[in-house]
């Protein structure tokens, strides 16, 4: 039985002082026991059990081999060929070229990013390990170079050139992230965890990707020294605790401070800081939980909480304490770095700003994002709105949808967005009945997505995500083998901005 997709991808030989090595990635979503190592006669070399993913090539006569899957039955599926000799992988005394800063060009098209002099149109997508039960790319147990180079590499070759990732704080047991044990007191990460974080920042520096990292749903460190600092608050109510406030601040700091300490060159090749996924309130737990008298915030600042105007102007005024009091931390460290913010629409949670206005519409979905003109309004460089629709969606339509309920079409943002950029940062199309679909129709939707973002001044996208297949309900780049990836991209022949 043939299968037209491999159960294996990112498929990759090195040169090493060992000789060859063959790399590979299994594909989570099928049930193969491992790779049949063949000649380009179709002999069998050597056979990988499954969960090996790596073999040594011992006759130096090979220009190349052909990985086949095998099933317990014997079937067979995919011949991914690799050419020998391969690439040298990185090491850690490699000398990197210095990459150009990112840089924010203002344009009455909608501002972009330059580099080098040159317009830099944000474009790749988001690499996020999911199969620890979590965003736990850099988990030691998650973490593979060579998966991580092969990836930048291949893509690379495709016109990509950013890559978003996920630093994560500790939200489960079994991926604690930056932490370390709830135990540890000092504002130190794990060292592990930060190893894997810079040794894939060098790899983009070495490919010339720029990395965006954002802090997931703004936890802070589960560790002794972050929690007790920020009082025991957590995502949202971190913006109304000073000492929380505080704790996510020195968690910027300290992330920056070890890259620094690495190789000060790397903090060239981050695009920016993100500090959250996606920043919104929820309505169902203090502050906006109160429904009447006065709430007082850390600042001294007062607001009725039986006013709509009032309650809208907390959430503002929090956010704008909070970006101000970050922002001023990663200028600290390094000038030149932007720092930016995620979010989802309005109209994702099944709001408008006339419905969740004062944060208390009694909606089953109690999450509620600022409006993309607020965020224009806030000190941040620049804003990344993650718009996704269904299959069957018509995906233009969706996208103005989006825009309108994110007021974006409004003058005043129109004009921000003159000085800001704007890029997509996540986007794709669900499946219909979350398992199958028809990937023609998801993948006519994800391009859609993509071209009606450029032509609304967006100055980027990065499609959700490479390789998750541990999210069976959303099609992503490697769903057919990697050949989305060549469609999506901007060398596409097809495709030309």
């Amino acid at each position: 039985m043939e299968s037209i997709v491999s159960p294996v991808y990112f498929c990759q030989s090195y040169t090493t002082p060992n000789g060859e090595l063959v790399t590979w990635k299994y594909r989570p979503d099928t049930a193969y026991r491992g790779v049949s190592i063949r000649n380009a006669a179709g002999v069998e070399l050597a056979f990988a059990a499954y969960p090996e993913n790596k073999w040594h090539v011992t006759d130096k006569t090979l220009t190349e081999v052909i990985l086949v899957s095998v099933g317990e039955t014997g079937d067979t599926a995919g011949a991914e060929t690799v050419s020998l000799p391969g690439i040298l992988p990185l090491q850690p005394e490699d000398i990197l070229p210095v990459r150009p800063r990112i840089r924010i060009v203002p344009d009455e098209n909608g501002a972009y990013f330059s580099k080098g002099g040159r317009k830099y149109t944000v474009n790749g997508f988001n690499f996020i390990g999911l199969s620890g039960g979590d965003h736990s790319t850099f988990e030691p147990f998650e973490y593979d170079p060579y998966t991580a180079e092969t990836m930048l590499h291949q893509m690379q070759k495709k016109g990509y050139n950013t890559v978003r990732v996920f630093i994560m704080g500790g939200r489960q047991a079994q991926t604690p992230g930056i932490s370390c044990s709830p135990e540890h007191n000092a504002r130190t990460f794990d060292k592990t965890y930060m190893g894997n974080v810079i040794h894939f920042l060098r790899l983009c520096r070495k490919y010339d990707f720029a990395l965006l990292p954002n802090f997931g749903d703004n936890e802070i460190p589960n560790n002794r020294f972050y929690q007790t600092l920020s009082g025991g608050c957590d995502r949202t109510q971190v913006l109304f605790h000073k000492g929380a406030v505080e704790a996510k601040a020195i968690m910027v700091e300290e992330f920056l401070h070890e890259i620094r300490d690495a190789d000060p060159a790397l903090l060239h090749s981050l695009l920016a800081i993100q500090l959250q996924n996606e920043f919104h309130f929820r309505e169902t737990i203090p502050p906006f939980s109160q429904t009447e008298g006065i709430y007082r915030l850390y600042d001294g600042t007062e607001y009725d909480m039986a006013k709509d105007a009032d309650r809208r102007a907390l959430a503002d005024h929090a956010a704008m304490l909070y970006f101000t009091k970050l922002r001023e931390t990663v200028k600290s460290v390094s000038p030149e770095l932007l720092l930016c913010e995620g979010t989802f629409n309005m109209c994702a949670v099944g709001k408008s700003m006339e419905t969740a206005y004062g944060l208390r519409s009694g909606l089953e979905d109690y999450r509620v994002p600022l409006s993309g003109l607020e965020y224009l309004q806030m000190p941040l460089d620049f804003v990344d709105i993650h718009v996704y629709c269904e299959d069957t969606d018509d995906a233009a339509m969706k996208f103005d949808e989006n825009f309108r309920n994110m007021l974006l079409d409004t003058e005043e943002a129109q004009l921000l967005m003159q000085k800001k950029p704007v890029i997509m940062g996540e986007f794709s199309s669900f499946k219909p009945n979350r398992r199958t679909g028809d990937f023609a129709m998801g993948e006519k939707n994800i391009i859609t997505l993509r071209d009606k973002a450029m032509e609304n001044g967006f100055a980027g996208f990065l499609l959700w995500t490479i390789d998750s297949f541990w999210q069976p309900e959303i099609w992503h780049m490697m769903e057919d083998g990697g050949g989305l990836a060549d469609r999506l991209s901007l060398l596409h022949p097809d495709r030309t901005l």
